[in-house]
Protein backbone atom coordinates (compact mmCIF):
# COMPACT_ATOMS: atom_id res chain seq x y z
CA UNK A 1 0.00 0.00 0.00
CA UNK A 2 1.46 3.35 -1.59
CA UNK A 3 1.73 6.18 1.44
CA UNK A 4 -1.45 8.65 0.12
CA UNK A 5 -3.59 5.06 -0.08
CA UNK A 6 -2.35 4.13 3.61
CA UNK A 7 -3.67 7.70 4.84
CA UNK A 8 -6.85 7.42 2.97
CA UNK A 9 -7.58 4.88 4.30
CA UNK A 10 -6.58 5.25 8.01
CA UNK A 11 -8.70 8.38 7.38
CA UNK A 12 -11.39 6.75 6.19
CA UNK A 13 -11.35 4.27 9.65
CA UNK A 14 -11.13 7.06 12.44
CA UNK A 15 -14.00 8.79 10.10
CA UNK A 16 -15.93 5.71 10.22
CA UNK A 17 -15.36 5.17 14.32
CA UNK A 18 -16.19 8.55 14.99
CA UNK A 19 -19.72 8.14 13.08
CA UNK A 20 -20.45 5.42 15.72
CA UNK A 21 -19.51 7.70 19.32
CA UNK A 22 -20.87 11.20 17.76
CA UNK A 23 -25.09 11.10 17.41
CA UNK A 24 -26.41 13.78 18.45
CA UNK A 25 -29.68 14.09 20.89
CA UNK A 26 -31.57 15.40 17.98
CA UNK A 27 -30.67 12.46 15.62
CA UNK A 28 -32.07 10.40 18.29
CA UNK A 29 -36.12 11.13 18.92
CA UNK A 30 -37.24 7.94 19.37
CA UNK A 31 -39.84 6.06 17.31
CA UNK A 32 -41.48 2.69 17.01
CA UNK A 33 -38.38 2.07 15.20
CA UNK A 34 -35.43 2.93 17.41
CA UNK A 35 -32.48 0.31 17.71
CA UNK A 36 -31.69 -1.17 20.58
CA UNK A 37 -28.06 0.82 20.10
CA UNK A 38 -29.92 3.88 19.71
CA UNK A 39 -31.80 3.21 23.21
CA UNK A 40 -28.65 2.58 25.28
CA UNK A 41 -27.37 5.17 23.60
CA UNK A 42 -30.35 7.52 24.91
CA UNK A 43 -29.86 6.01 28.40
CA UNK A 44 -26.68 6.78 28.79
CA UNK A 45 -27.21 10.24 27.97
CA UNK A 46 -30.00 10.96 30.04
CA UNK A 47 -27.88 9.08 32.81
CA UNK A 48 -25.57 12.05 31.91
CA UNK A 49 -28.31 14.90 32.55
CA UNK A 50 -29.39 15.12 28.64
CA UNK A 51 -32.74 17.22 28.64
CA UNK A 52 -33.45 16.18 24.67
CA UNK A 53 -32.01 12.55 25.79
CA UNK A 54 -34.38 12.59 29.30
CA UNK A 55 -37.38 13.64 26.91
CA UNK A 56 -36.96 10.80 24.73
CA UNK A 57 -36.54 7.95 27.24
CA UNK A 58 -39.87 9.03 28.63
CA UNK A 59 -41.29 8.81 25.50
CA UNK A 60 -39.99 5.33 24.75
CA UNK A 61 -41.24 4.21 28.20
CA UNK A 62 -44.75 5.85 27.62
CA UNK A 63 -45.37 4.52 24.15
CA UNK A 64 -42.66 2.95 22.70
CA UNK A 65 -44.18 -0.55 21.33
CA UNK A 66 -40.20 -2.17 21.97
CA UNK A 67 -40.21 -1.73 25.10
CA UNK A 68 -42.47 -2.62 28.33
CA UNK A 69 -44.45 0.66 29.25
CA UNK A 70 -43.57 2.45 32.09
CA UNK A 71 -45.33 5.48 33.32
CA UNK A 72 -43.90 5.75 36.47
CA UNK A 73 -40.64 5.95 34.52
CA UNK A 74 -42.16 8.08 31.71
CA UNK A 75 -42.92 10.56 34.64
CA UNK A 76 -39.60 10.60 36.05
CA UNK A 77 -37.74 11.09 33.16
CA UNK A 78 -39.92 13.96 31.89
CA UNK A 79 -40.03 15.58 35.38
CA UNK A 80 -36.15 15.48 35.10
CA UNK A 81 -35.93 17.26 31.44
CA UNK A 82 -39.21 19.40 32.38
CA UNK A 83 -37.30 20.90 35.73
CA UNK A 84 -34.48 21.61 32.51
CA UNK A 85 -36.51 23.46 30.57
CA UNK A 86 -37.41 21.27 28.03
CA UNK A 87 -40.59 22.41 26.62
CA UNK A 88 -42.05 19.09 25.18
CA UNK A 89 -41.30 17.21 28.30
CA UNK A 90 -43.63 19.76 30.31
CA UNK A 91 -46.01 19.83 28.23
CA UNK A 92 -46.45 15.94 28.70
CA UNK A 93 -45.41 15.72 32.08
CA UNK A 94 -48.52 17.98 32.49
CA UNK A 95 -50.72 15.88 30.83
CA UNK A 96 -49.84 13.16 33.11
CA UNK A 97 -50.95 15.26 36.14
CA UNK A 98 -54.09 16.02 34.16
CA UNK A 99 -54.92 12.54 33.61
CA UNK A 100 -53.10 11.11 36.85
CA UNK A 101 -51.32 8.83 34.39
CA UNK A 102 -47.88 7.61 36.08
CA UNK A 103 -48.66 9.84 39.21
CA UNK A 104 -51.51 10.75 41.27
CA UNK A 105 -53.91 13.79 39.82
CA UNK A 106 -53.04 17.38 40.57
CA UNK A 107 -54.44 20.13 38.56
CA UNK A 108 -53.07 23.06 39.83
CA UNK A 109 -49.59 21.37 39.23
CA UNK A 110 -50.81 19.96 35.39
CA UNK A 111 -51.51 24.02 34.58
CA UNK A 112 -48.36 25.12 36.50
CA UNK A 113 -46.37 23.12 33.79
CA UNK A 114 -49.11 23.81 30.69
CA UNK A 115 -48.04 27.62 31.44
CA UNK A 116 -44.36 26.76 31.44
CA UNK A 117 -44.60 24.87 28.14
CA UNK A 118 -47.14 27.48 26.52
CA UNK A 119 -45.32 30.63 27.76
CA UNK A 120 -42.22 29.36 25.63
CA UNK A 121 -43.99 28.77 22.56
CA UNK A 122 -45.10 25.41 22.67
CA UNK A 123 -48.89 25.38 20.41
CA UNK A 124 -49.90 21.64 21.86
CA UNK A 125 -49.30 23.33 25.45
CA UNK A 126 -51.32 26.65 24.35
CA UNK A 127 -53.92 24.73 23.25
CA UNK A 128 -54.46 22.23 26.30
CA UNK A 129 -54.17 25.47 28.73
CA UNK A 130 -56.75 27.08 26.77
CA UNK A 131 -58.82 24.18 26.62
CA UNK A 132 -58.51 23.96 30.57
CA UNK A 133 -59.62 27.61 31.12
CA UNK A 134 -62.56 27.24 28.41
CA UNK A 135 -64.23 24.65 30.01
CA UNK A 136 -62.87 22.38 33.05
CA UNK A 137 -65.47 23.32 35.62
CA UNK A 138 -62.87 22.21 38.11
CA UNK A 139 -60.67 24.92 37.10
CA UNK A 140 -61.77 28.95 37.37
CA UNK A 141 -63.21 29.23 33.69
CA UNK A 142 -61.32 32.42 32.05
CA UNK A 143 -62.78 32.46 28.54
CA UNK A 144 -60.71 35.47 27.38
CA UNK A 145 -57.28 34.36 28.34
CA UNK A 146 -58.15 30.60 26.44
CA UNK A 147 -59.27 32.53 23.57
CA UNK A 148 -56.02 34.58 23.27
CA UNK A 149 -54.08 30.88 23.62
CA UNK A 150 -56.00 29.05 21.37
CA UNK A 151 -55.36 32.16 19.00
CA UNK A 152 -51.52 31.83 19.85
CA UNK A 153 -52.36 27.82 18.95
CA UNK A 154 -53.90 28.58 16.03
CA UNK A 155 -51.41 30.92 14.55
CA UNK A 156 -48.81 27.88 14.55
CA UNK A 157 -51.10 25.29 12.37
CA UNK A 158 -53.22 23.88 15.51
CA UNK A 159 -56.10 22.63 13.95
CA UNK A 160 -57.95 22.21 17.24
CA UNK A 161 -57.63 25.72 18.19
CA UNK A 162 -58.90 27.07 14.86
CA UNK A 163 -61.58 25.03 15.05
CA UNK A 164 -62.35 26.43 19.08
CA UNK A 165 -61.63 29.92 17.59
CA UNK A 166 -64.46 29.16 15.48
CA UNK A 167 -66.73 28.35 18.30
CA UNK A 168 -65.50 30.98 21.08
CA UNK A 169 -66.95 33.78 17.93
CA UNK A 170 -69.93 31.96 17.11
CA UNK A 171 -71.10 32.08 20.71
CA UNK A 172 -68.72 35.54 21.86
CA UNK A 173 -67.23 34.17 25.14
CA UNK A 174 -63.85 35.40 25.40
CA UNK A 175 -64.52 37.31 22.26
CA UNK A 176 -66.94 39.62 20.97
CA UNK A 177 -69.47 37.60 19.01
CA UNK A 178 -68.90 37.34 15.36
CA UNK A 179 -70.49 34.97 12.55
CA UNK A 180 -68.24 35.90 10.07
CA UNK A 181 -65.08 35.40 12.05
CA UNK A 182 -66.34 32.19 13.03
CA UNK A 183 -67.07 31.24 9.54
CA UNK A 184 -63.53 32.22 8.82
CA UNK A 185 -61.56 29.67 11.79
CA UNK A 186 -64.08 27.19 10.75
CA UNK A 187 -63.10 27.35 7.27
CA UNK A 188 -59.54 27.56 8.18
CA UNK A 189 -59.74 24.00 10.18
CA UNK A 190 -61.53 22.49 7.38
CA UNK A 191 -58.96 23.43 5.12
CA UNK A 192 -56.26 21.65 7.80
CA UNK A 193 -58.67 18.40 7.22
CA UNK A 194 -61.28 19.03 10.50
CA UNK A 195 -64.23 17.27 9.73
CA UNK A 196 -66.14 18.93 12.58
CA UNK A 197 -65.46 22.20 11.19
CA UNK A 198 -66.26 21.36 7.74
CA UNK A 199 -69.32 20.31 9.11
CA UNK A 200 -70.14 23.40 11.55
CA UNK A 201 -69.14 25.66 8.29
CA UNK A 202 -71.94 23.45 6.27
CA UNK A 203 -74.54 24.49 8.84
CA UNK A 204 -73.29 28.22 8.78
CA UNK A 205 -74.10 28.33 5.41
CA UNK A 206 -77.06 26.37 4.80
CA UNK A 207 -80.66 27.84 4.44
CA UNK A 208 -82.11 26.48 7.19
CA UNK A 209 -79.41 27.27 9.45
CA UNK A 210 -79.73 24.41 12.32
CA UNK A 211 -77.52 25.93 14.40
CA UNK A 212 -78.68 24.36 17.53
CA UNK A 213 -76.69 20.76 15.68
CA UNK A 214 -73.04 22.71 15.81
CA UNK A 215 -70.68 20.49 16.84
CA UNK A 216 -68.71 22.57 19.81
CA UNK A 217 -65.66 22.92 21.61
CA UNK A 218 -63.15 20.40 20.65
CA UNK A 219 -61.82 18.18 23.33
CA UNK A 220 -58.84 18.35 25.13
CA UNK A 221 -55.72 16.86 23.47
CA UNK A 222 -54.42 13.82 25.52
CA UNK A 223 -52.36 11.47 23.36
CA UNK A 224 -52.77 9.05 24.96
CA UNK A 225 -51.32 5.58 23.49
CA UNK A 226 -53.81 3.79 21.90
CA UNK A 227 -52.36 0.25 22.32
CA UNK A 228 -55.37 -1.96 21.20
CA UNK A 229 -55.20 -0.53 17.57
CA UNK A 230 -51.39 -1.75 17.19
CA UNK A 231 -52.71 -5.33 16.20
CA UNK A 232 -55.19 -4.26 14.16
CA UNK A 233 -52.72 -1.93 12.27
CA UNK A 234 -50.12 -4.66 11.84
CA UNK A 235 -52.85 -7.19 10.03
CA UNK A 236 -53.30 -4.14 7.45
CA UNK A 237 -50.13 -3.73 6.90
CA UNK A 238 -49.48 -7.45 6.21
CA UNK A 239 -52.70 -7.43 3.82
CA UNK A 240 -51.31 -4.44 1.62
CA UNK A 241 -47.50 -6.14 1.40
CA UNK A 242 -49.38 -9.05 0.27
CA UNK A 243 -51.18 -7.05 -1.81
CA UNK A 244 -54.53 -7.87 -0.49
CA UNK A 245 -55.87 -4.22 -1.03
CA UNK A 246 -59.69 -5.10 -0.10
CA UNK A 247 -58.85 -6.49 3.15
CA UNK A 248 -56.45 -3.54 4.08
CA UNK A 249 -59.40 -1.28 3.15
CA UNK A 250 -61.47 -3.36 5.54
CA UNK A 251 -59.15 -3.48 8.49
CA UNK A 252 -58.26 0.22 8.37
CA UNK A 253 -61.65 1.67 7.40
CA UNK A 254 -62.51 1.84 11.08
CA UNK A 255 -59.39 3.14 12.53
CA UNK A 256 -58.95 5.84 10.36
CA UNK A 257 -62.81 7.05 11.61
CA UNK A 258 -61.21 6.30 14.96
CA UNK A 259 -58.73 8.89 14.34
CA UNK A 260 -55.83 6.12 14.29
CA UNK A 261 -52.63 8.23 12.44
CA UNK A 262 -51.38 5.00 11.62
CA UNK A 263 -54.23 4.04 9.46
CA UNK A 264 -54.96 7.47 8.28
CA UNK A 265 -51.30 7.31 6.78
CA UNK A 266 -51.68 3.93 5.10
CA UNK A 267 -55.43 4.46 3.61
CA UNK A 268 -53.74 8.16 2.46
CA UNK A 269 -50.73 5.83 0.76
CA UNK A 270 -53.69 3.93 -0.91
CA UNK A 271 -55.63 6.53 -2.30
CA UNK A 272 -52.49 8.04 -3.42
CA UNK A 273 -51.19 4.87 -5.52
CA UNK A 274 -55.05 3.96 -6.25
CA UNK A 275 -54.43 0.38 -4.10
CA UNK A 276 -57.81 -1.21 -3.02
CA UNK A 277 -59.51 2.23 -4.13
CA UNK A 278 -59.73 5.00 -6.79
CA UNK A 279 -56.82 7.12 -6.96
CA UNK A 280 -57.49 10.58 -5.41
CA UNK A 281 -54.85 13.02 -5.11
CA UNK A 282 -56.71 14.84 -2.71
CA UNK A 283 -57.97 12.30 -0.60
CA UNK A 284 -54.88 11.23 0.21
CA UNK A 285 -53.47 14.84 0.91
CA UNK A 286 -56.38 15.00 3.57
CA UNK A 287 -55.43 11.63 4.97
CA UNK A 288 -51.67 12.42 5.05
CA UNK A 289 -52.78 15.63 6.98
CA UNK A 290 -55.02 14.57 9.40
CA UNK A 291 -52.25 11.95 10.47
CA UNK A 292 -49.57 14.76 10.25
CA UNK A 293 -51.50 16.55 13.03
CA UNK A 294 -51.44 14.00 15.16
CA UNK A 295 -47.69 14.25 14.91
CA UNK A 296 -47.02 10.66 12.96
CA UNK A 297 -43.34 11.35 11.44
CA UNK A 298 -43.91 9.49 8.20
CA UNK A 299 -46.85 10.93 7.33
CA UNK A 300 -45.73 14.11 7.86
CA UNK A 301 -42.77 13.13 5.85
CA UNK A 302 -45.39 12.29 2.53
CA UNK A 303 -47.14 15.29 2.95
CA UNK A 304 -43.64 17.26 2.50
CA UNK A 305 -43.01 15.32 -0.57
CA UNK A 306 -46.56 16.39 -1.86
CA UNK A 307 -46.02 19.80 -1.37
CA UNK A 308 -42.71 19.62 -2.56
CA UNK A 309 -43.72 18.34 -5.30
CA UNK A 310 -47.15 19.94 -6.19
CA UNK A 311 -48.79 16.28 -5.52
CA UNK A 312 -52.70 16.79 -4.81
CA UNK A 313 -51.97 20.46 -3.32
CA UNK A 314 -50.52 23.02 -4.89
CA UNK A 315 -46.46 23.05 -4.86
CA UNK A 316 -45.23 25.02 -1.60
CA UNK A 317 -41.99 24.22 -0.60
CA UNK A 318 -41.92 27.07 2.58
CA UNK A 319 -44.82 23.82 3.54
CA UNK A 320 -42.88 21.42 2.52
CA UNK A 321 -39.89 22.64 5.26
CA UNK A 322 -42.12 22.82 7.92
CA UNK A 323 -43.13 19.14 7.07
CA UNK A 324 -39.91 18.09 7.41
CA UNK A 325 -38.75 19.71 9.87
CA UNK A 326 -41.51 18.36 12.43
CA UNK A 327 -40.56 14.80 11.67
CA UNK A 328 -36.89 15.39 11.48
CA UNK A 329 -37.40 16.43 14.79
CA UNK A 330 -38.65 13.17 15.56
CA UNK A 331 -35.90 11.57 13.75
CA UNK A 332 -37.15 10.39 10.57
CA UNK A 333 -34.13 9.79 8.39
CA UNK A 334 -35.97 10.86 5.19
CA UNK A 335 -37.53 13.93 6.53
CA UNK A 336 -33.59 14.73 7.46
CA UNK A 337 -32.65 14.19 4.39
CA UNK A 338 -35.42 16.31 3.03
CA UNK A 339 -34.55 19.57 4.80
CA UNK A 340 -30.86 19.30 3.83
CA UNK A 341 -32.68 18.91 0.31
CA UNK A 342 -34.68 22.05 0.44
CA UNK A 343 -31.20 24.48 1.83
CA UNK A 344 -29.44 22.56 -1.03
CA UNK A 345 -31.55 22.94 -4.12
CA UNK A 346 -32.60 26.40 -3.25
CA UNK A 347 -36.02 26.02 -4.76
CA UNK A 348 -37.86 29.31 -3.05
CA UNK A 349 -36.04 28.40 -0.22
CA UNK A 350 -33.03 30.91 0.64
CA UNK A 351 -30.00 28.60 -0.36
CA UNK A 352 -28.63 27.77 2.66
CA UNK A 353 -25.48 25.21 2.15
CA UNK A 354 -24.23 25.27 5.51
CA UNK A 355 -27.50 24.40 6.51
CA UNK A 356 -27.60 21.74 4.14
CA UNK A 357 -24.58 20.14 4.91
CA UNK A 358 -26.07 20.28 9.07
CA UNK A 359 -28.69 18.23 7.83
CA UNK A 360 -27.11 16.18 5.64
CA UNK A 361 -24.77 15.28 8.45
CA UNK A 362 -27.21 14.09 10.72
CA UNK A 363 -28.68 11.95 8.12
CA UNK A 364 -25.21 10.35 7.05
CA UNK A 365 -23.70 9.36 10.02
CA UNK A 366 -27.17 7.83 10.77
CA UNK A 367 -26.12 5.55 7.56
CA UNK A 368 -27.99 7.03 5.02
CA UNK A 369 -25.68 6.44 1.39
CA UNK A 370 -27.60 9.32 -0.61
CA UNK A 371 -27.06 11.91 2.27
CA UNK A 372 -23.49 10.59 2.49
CA UNK A 373 -23.15 11.35 -1.30
CA UNK A 374 -24.72 14.74 -0.86
CA UNK A 375 -22.36 15.75 1.75
CA UNK A 376 -19.24 14.39 0.06
CA UNK A 377 -20.53 16.64 -3.17
CA UNK A 378 -20.57 19.68 -0.58
CA UNK A 379 -17.39 19.17 0.70
CA UNK A 380 -15.85 18.76 -3.12
CA UNK A 381 -16.68 22.39 -3.34
CA UNK A 382 -19.36 21.95 -5.75
CA UNK A 383 -21.79 23.70 -3.19
CA UNK A 384 -20.23 26.83 -1.95
CA UNK A 385 -18.95 25.29 1.13
CA UNK A 386 -14.70 25.57 1.50
CA UNK A 387 -13.40 22.34 -0.24
CA UNK A 388 -12.35 19.46 2.01
CA UNK A 389 -11.48 16.77 0.05
CA UNK A 390 -10.36 14.28 2.53
CA UNK A 391 -13.82 15.14 4.16
CA UNK A 392 -14.90 14.31 0.38
CA UNK A 393 -13.05 11.32 0.48
CA UNK A 394 -14.64 10.08 3.24
CA UNK A 395 -18.08 10.79 2.76
CA UNK A 396 -17.82 8.91 -0.75
CA UNK A 397 -16.47 6.50 1.01
CA UNK A 398 -18.78 5.92 3.18
CA UNK A 399 -22.04 6.35 0.73
CA UNK A 400 -19.96 3.42 -2.15
CA UNK A 401 -19.65 1.28 0.72
CA UNK A 402 -23.34 1.47 1.34
CA UNK A 403 -24.04 0.12 -2.27
CA UNK A 404 -24.05 4.09 -3.95
CA UNK A 405 -22.61 3.84 -7.24
CA UNK A 406 -22.33 7.39 -7.99
CA UNK A 407 -20.14 7.62 -5.05
CA UNK A 408 -18.04 4.62 -5.81
CA UNK A 409 -17.43 6.85 -9.13
CA UNK A 410 -16.36 9.76 -6.83
CA UNK A 411 -13.72 8.30 -5.57
CA UNK A 412 -10.80 7.85 -8.09
CA UNK A 413 -11.07 11.08 -8.91
CA UNK A 414 -10.73 12.62 -5.92
CA UNK A 415 -8.04 10.91 -4.69
CA UNK A 416 -6.29 12.08 -8.01
CA UNK A 417 -7.31 15.40 -7.18
CA UNK A 418 -5.22 14.91 -3.38
CA UNK A 419 -2.43 13.33 -5.07
CA UNK A 420 -1.85 15.80 -6.97
CA UNK A 421 -2.10 18.41 -4.47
Amino acid sequence: MNPVSKILFLGVFFFLVGCVLTKSNEELVSNSTTTKQDKETILMRAEEGSADAQTLLGMMFYQDNNIEKNYEKAFKWWRSAAEKGNTTAQWRLASMYYNGVGVAQDRKKSIEWYKKSADSGDAFAQYNLAWIYYYDANTRINYKKAVELWRKSAKQGNRSAQFNLGWAYYKGKGVKKDDQKARNWFRIAAEQGSLDAKYNLKLLSSDTQQVNKLLFVAPIQVHQPRQKFEGEIEKAKKAYKQKNYRLAYEIITPLVQNGNSKAQHLLGSMYFLGRGVEKNLREAVRLYRLSAEQDYAPAQYVLANRYANGQGVKKDYHKAMTLYKSAAKQGYLKAIIGVGWLYDEGSDIEEDNIAAAHWYEQAARRGSAPAQYALGLIYEGQKGVAKNLASAYAWHSLAATNGHKAAKKRIPLIAKKMTDH
